[in-house]
């Protein structure tokens, strides 16, 4: 089951998390998901058209709106969002992460090569992979893309082999696990190429509503699939990351209705809590003055300090115990020095 937060923390979306502290002097006045995150617009984070928009990277949340007063449903877009740069995988083997990035490493791919990447994110009931480019020796070289039915992929279904020059390209496995596999000819007979990169995610975040949707903090993809535009739509996703920012979005692919399909991006304040007046707590509120302390969030009042313990300064934090030497009465901003001959 769920808990309540502690005091002093947040936590950004629903689901599974932890919570993250609110700084020193600071706190978070009640359980909503990132009260005072003010949406700042920027004219040029304002895209339509063809252009594949150039990467953003943030140390704050971004909020991506899509908006079409055109009925042509020929409107899509797919953008990849997490931390920056995204984790690498480069080892053939199973990946478990739910999000990140896969190749065959810097250099051009040997001869005679039967290389498995198997994707398979924790939990997910749908992988996505994105290929960036696969650059095969034509006719004899393949990328295979398999959707399996097992977690080895002992039992699969081949959906695309790709030889030559391909960029662009979207796969999705309804099985939760996809395999790359790198095939390649013998030394004598083919010339080795650049090989591949992709990206992939078990977590698809669509345009499917009005409604803004709070994405997870470990990365993922969102996007407009291709025929779901229609005229009047609105829809929205705000990205949050509890982890270290900066944020990434990158769009991979883009073409929307010139001036009448938008996709806006725009940035957040960085942080969910609020600042405690150097004063303590004015109407009852979370903040308390030295020598008081909160168990829970919230309005409640703050309580003293237990007699023999003693804060020192106001804004949140608990009360420490006085040493064996020293002595302090309830709601104690420090300890007094016990008398000559004698201890607390």
């Amino acid at each position: 089951g769920c808990e309540a937060w502690p005091a002093f923390t947040y936590k950004l979306q629903s689901g599974p998390g932890l919570c993250s502290g609110c700084p020193l002097g600071a706190y978070h006045d009640s359980l909503q998901v990132a009260p005072n995150v003010t949406w700042v617009p920027t004219p040029s984070r304002v895209f339509s058209g063809s252009n594949v928009p150039n990467p953003i990277v943030v140390n704050a949340p971004l909020r991506v709106t899509f908006s079409s007063n055109s009925g042509n449903p020929y409107q899509t877009f797919l953008a990849a969002y997490g931390p920056s740069p995204p984790a690498m995988f480069s080892e053939p083997g199973t990946i478990t992460s739910n999000f990140g990035m896969v190749w065959d490493g810097p250099d051009n791919y040997a001869h005679d090569l039967r290389s498995d990447y198997i994707i398979a994110p924790r939990g997910a009931s749908t992988v996505t992979v994105f290929i960036v480019y696969a650059d095969m020796t034509p006719g004899r070289d393949f990328l295979l893309i398999h959707r399996c039915f097992t977690l080895d992929c002992s039992s699969s279904e081949r959906m695309a082999a790709l030889t030559g020059s391909r960029t662009n390209v979207v796969y999705e496995s309804n099985t939760g696990v996809l395999l790359i596999r790198m095939w390649t000819g013998d030394e004598n007979r083919a010339a080795a190429a650049g090989g591949f990169l992709a990206y992939f995610s078990g977590s698809v975040s669509d345009c499917a509503s009005r409604n803004t949707v709070l994405v997870g903090d470990q990365g993922g993809l969102i996007r407009l699939p291709l025929e779901t535009a229609h005229e009047g739509q609105r829809c929205a996703w705000e990205l949050q990351r509890l982890a270290a920012p900066p944020l990434e979005l990158r769009f991979l692919q883009f073409g929307t209705q010139p001036d009448a399909g938008v996709v806006t991006v725009e940035e957040g304040s960085s942080s969910s809590c609020l600042t405690c007046p150097s004063s303590g707590a004015p109407d009852g509120g979370p903040c308390c003055s030295a020598g008081e302390y909160k168990a829970t969030m919230g309005p409640e009042p703050c309580l003293p300090c237990p007699a023999g313990t003693f804060k020192s300064s106001a804004g949140p934090g608990e009360c420490s115990a006085c040493p064996a030497t020293g002595y302090a009465a309830a709601g104690a901003a420090s300890c007094e020095t016990c008398p000559e001959h004698s201890s607390a």
